[in-house]
């Protein structure tokens, strides 16, 4: 069984062997009249799932802790005899554990397939031989390896999907995974609480073998586009028939079953039970705001993509809220930084109790430290944008991201949480600090991309002997970026290092970050950052130059890289997950 191909132009193909397979009655998707109920509140969750406990997760996040790979010497097992009383204390006298020769995950679904256990029905009761599906799949591995790069990719495992790529994937052509996009996959199944970035560093290691630079997938989505959708679907409860023309009825965001900040996910028991009874979307009350653990999915995700530079184009056109002109027929496209807008107005307008738009700020500064520039515009309705019912004339003007951000009504955003609101003025304050500096050196006023002498800042505190393909056009060509955005850059990270909310009782953003003295310092109300991470000189950080912290691993530092002292709060065993963080050039 190999997939076929259907209609005419360019190739569809139908779901992989493992979809079309594998779907048992427990795990078979509910009818459409069901999934239109969508996402479900918790009184009908209560009364529908009759005879279950069925509690909301939790709203303390996981998260992970990057730790740097430490170089040893492995030291040799003894190989003693198997005794049958061996001293405890002793290892050398503990018996050798007889290992089989491990299976690869391709092998082990074509064993499964062949054997049915993805499924609890007996063999005999299957419309289709065991046999013909175990031939089949022989005849047709390609399809399986598919399969099972998709499968490790939605569980976020990074072994697992460095394993298919290197047993099957080597020297295969881009066409052979482009079926199901796995750089838009791995960003809508982000994983915060337990792999971080590790699922999209395995993938961009085959960037010769993977479609990295193809960044539209079907639905017209770029990859940075993903990234946004699970910010939306994880953190709102905007439909996601909003955001995209490309979400056909039964309208479901991808990835849904998976927490960014690892609460739940497809194997969690509340999980299993709410899509067996007929919803195929996360009830809102399970989500709460942007969280750190979410925001360093994402901005990690970010860096692993575009810093290199060998990935897509960081400023191309969005595939989200997409509007057609009713007069003209023109579509109109966001760039994105008018996406990344929108996001933070529905974050502010249909999020979660506690928003602080802290995310959206980061994912800013973020994009603007790899290249990102908010001064390109685009031709944008606003109203037809931002909820209205548009025009029957033509209504739309070429804006750059700060005309749209300042074009929401004075009146909506005062009905947001004072929080949000603060974080909105900070936004736009990052937005127009970022124009006002592309403006100056488009223009040659910033003779160098580094501050001058009188700043107290004379040259990148990076390694000289990697600054010269650190920002040079010749190299990685990295901009270095305002003071104002630069010192902002290195708060962000270490706050993001440092932080996660450990009771239901904490705030969301620690003491030592302040979004109120951010947007005094923004609007020039204060002639510095009066916060304590700049006030009591908690970072190793040698002035505001580029942001990026000079260490070992300058664009994913750990917590020690960048403290003078140790005050990070997430050594939470229970909740954290300590992975080697990855080597962006390995």
């Amino acid at each position: 069984m190999t997939a076929k191909y259907w209609g005419k132009g360019p190739k569809q193909w139908t779901p992989g062997l493992v979809s079309a397979l594998t779907l048992s009655e427990f795990d078979m998707a509910p009818s459409p009249s069901a999934i239109s109920a969508a996402s479900p509140s918790g009184t009908q969750i209560r009364h529908q799932l009759t005879g279950q406990n069925l509690e909301n997760p939790t709203q303390l996040c996981k998260w992970v802790i990057h730790v740097p790979e430490v170089d040893y010497e492995a030291i040799e097992e003894l190989q003693d005899e198997v005794e049958p009383l061996f001293d405890a204390q002793n290892p050398s006298s503990w018996p050798v554990w007889q290992q089989e020769m491990p299976i690869s995950l391709v092998d082990s679904m074509e064993n499964s397939l062949a054997e049915s256990n993805f499924s609890a029905t007996p063999t005999t009761s299957l419309p289709i031989s065991t046999e013909s599906i175990s031939q089949s799949v022989q005849q047709t591995p390609e399809a399986l390896a598919i399969d099972a790069l998709r499968m490790a990719i939605m569980a976020g495992n990074a072994d697992s999907v460095a394993n298919v790529l290197n047993a099957a994937f080597r020297g295969t052509s881009e066409n052979d995974s482009r079926s199901i996009y796995p750089f838009h996959l791995a960003a809508a199944f982000l994983d915060g609480g337990n792999t971080c970035c590790g699922t999209l560093h395995k993938l961009v290691r085959f960037e010769y073998n993977l479609p990295l630079r193809d960044n539209l997938n079907d639905l017209g989505h770029t990859i940075l586009d993903s990234f946004m959708i699970s910010i939306l679907r994880s953190h709102t409860s905007l439909g996601p028939e909003r955001v995209s023309t490309g979400f056909k009825p039964p309208h479901r965001y991808p990835g849904e079953e998976k927490d960014i900040c690892g609460r739940w996910d497809a194997d969690s028991p509340t999980i299993r039970s709410l899509f067996r009874h007929g919803y195929s979307r996360i009830p809102t009350q399970w989500k709460h705001p942007f969280c750190h653990s979410a925001v360093q999915a994402v901005c990690h995700g970010l860096i692993t993509l575009f810093a290199r530079g060998i990935g897509p184009e960081i400023n191309s056109p969005s595939g989200l809220f997409t509007r057609r002109c009713k007069c003209c027929g023109l579509e109109l496209k966001l760039g994105p930084f008018h996406t990344l807008v929108v996001v933070a107005f529905y974050l502010a307008q249909l999020g979660m109790a506690g928003e602080t738009l802290f995310g959206p700020l980061a994912v800013l500064v973020c994009l603007l430290r790899l290249r990102g520039r908010v001064s390109i515009e685009a031709k944008v309705s606003v109203k037809a944008i931002l909820g209205g019912a548009g025009s029957e004339l033509c209504d739309h003007d070429p804006i750059d991201a700060i005309d749209l951000l300042q074009a929401v009504p004075e009146d909506v955003v005062a009905q947001w949480s004072s929080t949000c609101q603060v974080g909105w003025r900070c936004i736009l304050g990052v937005l127009l600090e970022a124009r006002r500096w592309e403006h100056q050196t488009s223009l040659g006023e910033v003779a160098s991309p580094f501050p001058e002498p009188e700043e107290d800042v004379t040259s990148c505190p990076i390694d000289l002997e990697f600054d010269w393909t650190f920002h040079s056009e010749d190299g990685l060509n990295l901009p270095a970026g305002s003071p104002i955005s630069s010192l902002l850059w290195a708060t962000i990270q270490t706050e993001l290092l440092t932080y996660r909310r450990v009771q239901p009782t904490d705030r969301w953003i620690s003491d030592r970050f302040s979004m109120e003295a951010l947007c005094a310092w923004l609007t020039g109300d204060t002639e510095t950052f009066e916060t304590a991470l700049v006030q009591e000189d908690l970072m190793m950080h040698e002035g505001p130059c580029c942001g990026w912290f000079d260490c070992a691993d300058v664009f994913l530092p750990v917590a020690s890289e960048v403290c003078t002292e140790h005050f990070m709060n997430m050594d939470v065993y229970g909740r954290a997950s300590f992975s080697y963080r990855p080597d962006i050039f390995d």
